[in-house]
Parts: C-alpha cells; structure tokens; sequence
C-alpha cells in the first residue's frame, strides 16, 4: 500500500510541475473537448481546478507520513524504556544479596 502511496504522490508532483505544458497543450487544442476556451495564458483555470486537488492530496499524504512516523517513533522509543526498565530489573536482582 505504500509503494503506490509514493507512486501516486510523485506521480502528482510531476503532473503539478508541468501544469504549464499541459495548459499551452489545452488552450490551443481546446476545441476538441469543450464548447468554451477555458484554458486561459495565465494558467488560472488549470490551477484552480487541476492543481489545487493534486496539491491537497500531496499535502495530506505528507501528513499521513509525519504522522505515521511519528507514531512509529513513539512505539519504538516506548520500547526501548520497556527493555531498559527490564535490564535494570535483572541487574537489580542479580546484586541483591540472597536471603537465607
């Protein structure tokens, strides 16, 4: 699930970097597949319409990552408190002189 997570999010970093290709490509072809030039020299309409939903979507999976590894970090260094508190135990026990 993640492989495609990272395929999808470059796949939309790259889409969003050649926004402008893509609008030259539209503004002049745009009789094709509408009825009104929408595709404007400024890029606007691509912008508000193509990018903006891309860029969402990056921002939320970089979210979803912090979050994830955060959580990670917090599991692992709980562990970490956990085995040491264990290690402690055991010295604890070993130098504690034996009753009789």
């Amino acid at each position: 699930m993640e492989i495609f997570k990272r395929y999808f999010f470059f796949v939309y970093c790259y889409l969003c970097t050649f926004r402008e290709s893509i609008n030259q490509m539209a503004s002049t072809n745009w009789k094709i597949f509408s009825r009104q030039p929408y595709f404007d020299k400024n890029g606007l309409f691509i912008s508000v319409v193509f990018s903006m939903p891309i860029l969402m979507n990056c921002i939320l999976m970089v979210g979803s990552w912090l979050y994830q590894s955060t959580q990670l970090m917090t599991n692992l260094k709980l562990a970490q408190l956990k085995e040491q508190l264990k290690k402690e135990k055991e010295i604890k026990e070993k130098t504690k002189p034996k009753q009789q």
